[in-house]
């Protein structure tokens, strides 16, 4: 089975940095006076920065901080196929999608400019009204080395065409296996030739005239 999961030592910095910025936030908002006085951090002595801003960085911080924590102290799992389906646990959720349902995995980088990442994309099939969606999951803080991202996708697209593979074939019916496929001539003559003796066969239909006049042209 193949599973990927989160480095524990980039859990560790991350968690440690997301402390630290939500620290720095808190101070700048208990502290106007003084931020006030820092060129670049204007922003958020007075106004929206103050009163809305500020408060909205330190929880988004402890927030990242505190699911930082949770994934170290756990299994540290990002992606497992299991026999059942594949399990995707990002920062923010977890989601199991069956291999009925599953569709192609493959590696993306998004962003732009310098702030641009590797992501492992599946694209699945969903209930809801678009009939698909897509699981993204950032390869940064994982354990898997760069070099390997396109051969872990090309892994679990093979571990998925193996699970779903079976259930997707056709079973054909035992009476359906041992219908006779060719064509039986002589069965066919018997039929015409008692259909005949009855009665029961039809006349032969006149010809339709196709052209028109004296001599049909």
């Amino acid at each position: 089975m193949e599973t990927l999961r989160y480095s524990q030592t980039k859990l560790l910095t991350m968690t440690i940095l997301c402390g630290l910025t939500a620290a720095v936030f808190l101070w700048v908002f208990l502290n106007p006076e003084s931020v006030a006085e820092i060129r670049r951090a204007r922003l958020f002595a007075t106004g929206f920065g103050h009163a809305v801003l500020a408060p909205l960085l330190v929880l988004l911080c402890l927030c990242v901080a505190w699911r930082g924590a949770l994934i170290m102290v756990g299994d540290r799992k990002a992606v497992e196929a299991l026999p059942d389906g594949l399990v995707i646990t990002t920062w923010w959720r977890s989601r199991r999608i069956a291999w009925a349902d599953f569709g192609n995995a493959e590696i993306r980088l998004n962003g732009w400019g310098k702030h641009k990442a590797w992501e492992l994309v599946i694209l699945y099939r969903s209930g809801d009204a678009f009939g698909s969606s897509t699981a993204k999951l950032a390869l940064g803080t994982t354990e898997l080395h760069e070099a390997r991202y396109d051969e872990f996708a090309r892994a679990l697209n093979a571990t998925g065409a193996r699970y779903s593979g079976g259930r997707q074939q056709r079973s054909v019916p035992e009476s359906e296996a041992l219908a006779p496929t060719s064509f039986d001539a002589d069965a066919a003559l018997a039929n015409y030739l008692a259909k005949k003796a009855s009665g029961a066969t039809e006349a032969p239909r006149a010809a339709v005239r196709t052209g028109f006049g004296r001599k049909g042209l």
